[in-house]
């Protein structure tokens, strides 16, 4: 999340105007950093007894050891104008703190240094630590972390790797788990059925059906049978995109009325003469 927001931060930095909220841009992505650092630290060397403060002596964060994070941050953001906007800042922005001071001239040493990069120098990145999971790397992951717990007994014993897994296993998780649609319920009295059912049998002596709507909206979703009339509720989702099919399920519901037969035409003709015939009897 803090990857994400100080990503952000840094990108916008173009769209500002004054040198005093450029300034600030920088400022608060430092600071964005810091507080991942500090996160990371707490993860991989608290345990459920103990906490890192600042009466325990937290490890204190030097420049190099920013600078390549930063560096890290501005590959990702892609400030197209970040030598000028450093120039404009140096030049119009008079007066600086002792905080800010410190971010511009980080700033300038994470720029100066990725422009003395040298790619070939660079270390192949760790193919262990995943960002994009597929499902069947999310089930390998999944049994490889499950295999840790087992032997370790805890997580506490956990690498920083180990629990990078587990959080990215337990937000896959999280966003995937099916959320409940928002609902309206009211109860209503249904005199006739509007749908076509079957019987699927029956439950604790209530009318158990099961029948198709061929309504583009909403559902049925519980009731029973009181007497000669049928109590629902109703579940009033958000109507998905229409298929055409006509089709959605809903259950409890009284089976269709008989279908009564019908005539063709020359059975609803009526001749005279029969007609005659028929009040001469009366």
């Amino acid at each position: 999340m803090h990857k994400l927001l100080m990503v952000v931060e840094l990108a916008s930095l173009d769209t500002l105007t004054c040198p005093v909220d450029k300034l600030t841009c920088l400022h608060t992505v430092v600071d964005l950093i810091f507080a991942q650092i500090k996160a990371a630290i707490g993860d991989a060397h608290c345990t459920d007894d103990t906490f890192i403060t600042e009466e325990n002596h937290f490890p204190t964060m030097t420049t190099d050891d920013l600078i390549p994070l930063l560096i890290t941050v501005i590959i990702q953001a892609k400030p197209i104008h970040a030598a000028s906007n450093l120039f404009y800042i140096e030049n119009f922005q008079w007066t600086l703190s002792p905080n800010d001071a410190v971010s511009l001239v980080t700033f300038k040493a994470a720029l100066q240094e990725l422009l003395q990069l040298n790619p070939d120098h660079l270390r192949p990145r760790n193919e262990k630590v995943l960002h994009e999971l597929g499902i069947d790397d999310l089930i390998e992951v999944s049994s490889k972390v499950c295999e840790r717990l087992s032997q370790y007994g805890s997580t506490q014993a956990w690498s920083p790797l180990d629990k990078h897994l587990q959080r990215t296993i337990a937000m896959i998780e999280a966003s995937t788990l099916e959320a409940d649609l928002p609902t309206h319920s009211s109860t209503a009295n249904i005199e006739k059925p509007q749908f076509r059912g079957v019987s699927v049998g029956a439950a604790d002596g209530s009318c158990t059906k099961q029948c198709v709507d061929d309504r583009k909206d909403g559902g049925l979703s519980a009731g029973a049978c009181v007497g000669d009339r049928l109590r629902l509720r109703l579940r009033l989702p958000p109507p998905p995109a229409w298929d055409g099919a006509g089709i959605r399920l809903a259950i409890f519901t009284f089976p269709p009325p008989p279908v009564l037969p019908t005539l063709d035409a020359e059975d609803r003709r009526v001749r005279g003469g029969d007609l005659h015939k028929i009040n001469n009897t009366r």
